[in-house]
């Protein structure tokens, strides 16, 4: 798998052997590659800016599919910083385009991203309700080719539970999100998430078992900015039993290793 730093270098090769030979499709890929390795490093303007060449470039083919990724991954740059006009007028864009498809394979999966971006607007809106149900649409047209979207939806609902303070529903959808969702970032969120519920429900002895899995996960596989919320938590069921030397402990090692953003 290719650094960011060479991926970048990559891409931009790339862009201009495609731009010499006027070949848009690949202009339009390389510039949506470009505009994801700025977006993950959060250089926002840099991202919409690549993005909007890489559309530029598949309209000239009318490549829909790819207008629909690239519109899709727009709504994600303003969604990520509760920009929630613009947001919502890329993920309408995305449905737009997404209803002049016939109903051949790419289909299925851009209606179900655009619902998905829904979703992460309403959540950062605070608006739960409308949360569980777009989630509910994503998981109801979900077939087994898409079980990553549908594990997202289950685990995005189990974080909306846990905020209207239904932590039983929520615990219910963090497992069947783990039913779908392979990927180890999504099962440290899962037993995170899980932690969280079983704390509030004064489970702590399942709280300290998923906030364990979790840590485990974590340095496994070199998650180490998921690491200090986690202890954090851990410290707190810790101290709902009344442990409170591995609370201490646990404490301290989040000072010392300067985690205690939250202690």
């Amino acid at each position: 798998k290719l650094q960011p730093d060479s991926a970048l270098v990559y891409s931009q090769m790339e862009l201009s052997l495609s731009k010499q030979l006027n070949y848009y499709w690949g202009i339009g890929k390389a510039n949506n590659q470009i505009a994801l390795i700025h977006m993950a490093r959060s250089n926002f303007t840099e991202a919409y800016h690549y993005f909007i060449s890489a559309f530029e470039a598949f309209g000239k083919i009318n490549d829909i599919p790819n207008e629909i990724t690239v519109y899709s991954n727009i709504s994600k740059i303003f969604s990520t910083q509760n920009i929630v006009d613009s947001a919502m007028k890329y993920i309408s864009l995305t449905r737009s385009l997404n209803s002049q498809l016939s109903d051949s394979d790419e289909k299925p999966g851009t209606e179900l991203d655009a619902l998905s971006d829904l979703t992460v607007v309403f959540l950062g809106m605070g608006q739960l309700d409308s949360v569980i149900y777009y989630n509910g649409l994503v998981i109801k047209k979900s077939n087994e080719d898409f079980n990553e979207f549908k594990g997202v939806a289950y685990l995005t609902n189990g974080t909306a539970y846990q905020n209207l303070k239904e932590n039983k529903k929520a615990i219910e959808n963090f497992r069947l999100a783990d039913n779908y969702l392979m990927d180890p970032a999504y099962k440290i969120q899962i037993l995170q998430g899980l932690g969280i519920s079983y704390y509030s429900l004064n489970q702590l002895d399942s709280a300290i078992l998923s906030n364990q899995l979790a840590l485990n996960l974590c340095h496994t596989h070199g998650f180490e900015n998921l690491i200090p919320q986690t202890m954090f938590n851990q410290g707190l069921a810790y101290l709902g039993k009344k442990e409170y030397k591995n609370s201490i402990l646990i404490f301290n090692e989040c000072i010392q290793n300067k985690y205690a953003y939250n202690t």
